[in-house]
């Protein structure tokens, strides 16, 4: 079974609320947000944003992300008012004091070098199975994939992370709140010399088929009927990426994503069909601000325009089948990009051969973020 876009029929067919078609408009624009952004981008973005304030003018999030966009280009007083609205209409960025230009900043010029010695390691393990809402199909293996996954980062052999530090959220624990939650345990815990890694499985959403091009997690609640609701309860992939870099301080984080079209998470689709798992030079659309930070590493299932398929056979995903044994190699000391290699090349063949389908895994990785070895021992 593939883990579909299930969105594209639904939202190709309905009519969506207003302010729910304008409000990802701040998705949008915080994709393509960076330290060193072009005047003539940045006031593209800014008129972007003042029309969906125009088209939605309750909307407390929109007034605020226009506000930072007038800031910065220097209309003070229109920031400002921007500001008032987004404060009269209570704006939960705001509250969250959430500034993707702050954010860029930080991670700029924090400091470059990765620590010699691995104090600890912890993992969040997430596999959705199963959704409240009946509309979503239910997938085969999913939730086997976290446990086995999260098998394979305890196992003495492979990983050698200890159990109490790898956290696993299946079905209704997989909450877009729960899984906000597991980060926030992590948060609490990790420190900069830590390796922190961070697998989901479920289903996926193609941007090519959303609105203005979203790309999202489908959680165990996230609904999607009335379509507005998408929007409010799936977990977007650019915030679940700001989540991550605020609150993971740590110099090694590998990301592990097997849900369908999310290669589009990190970069646009691809043509080619011999590149290099890291080809595309850096990454691109949630994950563009992974770039800026110091020992960040991702490896998702299939290309933007691809599905990530399930096997009766084998009883798993193929990209995680492959994952977990591509961990099991030289005892569990191949870097993520070692791991990267194997498994886009054994899950392009596998899926070909089985389903006489394309699925190609896509890496990325910042500064050092290629080197992370997920069995490396504690020192």
């Amino acid at each position: 079974m593939q883990r579909f876009a299930i969105l594209g029929c639904v939202l190709a067919s309905a009519v969506w609320a207003q302010c729910g078609t304008e409000e990802e408009r701040i998705i949008h624009v915080r994709e393509k947000l960076v330290p060193a952004l072009p005047a003539a981008q940045l006031e593209s973005l800014r008129r972007y944003l003042e029309l969906g304030t125009r088209s939605c003018p309750t909307s407390g999030d929109l007034w605020y992300y226009r506000s930072l966009l007038e800031q910065k280009s220097g209309t003070a007083n229109m920031a400002k008012y921007a500001l008032t609205q987004a404060q009269n209409n209570g704006s939960e960025a705001l509250r969250r004091g959430i500034d993707p230009f702050q954010m860029n900043d930080r991670l700029l010029h924090v400091d470059r070098s990765v620590p010699r010695s691995l104090h600890d390691k912890w993992a969040l393990v997430v596999g959705v199975q199963q959704f409240q809402d009946p509309s979503i199909p239910t997938l085969h293996f999913t939730a086997k994939d976290a446990h086995d996954f999260a098998a394979s980062l305890t196992d003495s052999q492979s990983g050698r992370f200890k159990k109490e530090n790898v956290r696993v959220l299946v079905d209704r624990q997989a909450t877009v709140r729960g899984i906000r939650e597991g980060i926030g345990w992590l948060r609490e815990r990790v420190k900069p010399e830590d390796l922190v890694v961070i697998y989901v499985s479920t289903h996926g959403s193609p941007k090519s088929m959303d609105t203005l091009g979203v790309s999202y997690i489908i959680a165990n609640d996230t609904e999607l009927s009335p379509p507005e609701k998408l929007y409010s309860s799936s977990y977007q992939m650019v915030d679940f990426v700001e989540d991550l870099n605020r609150d993971i301080p740590a110099k090694r984080l590998a990301v592990f994503i097997d849900t369908c079209h999310s290669g589009a998470a990190i970069r646009q689709a691809q043509t080619v069909d011999n590149e290099s798992p890291d080809s595309a030079a850096g990454f691109s659309g949630a994950f563009r601000s992974f770039q800026l930070g110091v020992g960040r590493a991702v490896l998702t299932a299939s290309r933007a325009e691809e599905e990530s398929w399930e096997s009766a056979r084998i009883e798993n995903g193929y990209f995680t089948h492959f994952l977990m044994e591509a961990m099991r190699l030289k005892g569990g000391m191949c870097t993520v990009r070692e791991i990267a290699e194997y498994v886009r090349g054994h899950v392009k063949t596998a899926v070909e051969n089985d389903l006489h389908h394309t699925q190609t895994p896509v890496f990325g990785a910042s500064e050092q973020g290629d080197a992370i070895v997920l069995g490396a021992p504690i020192s």
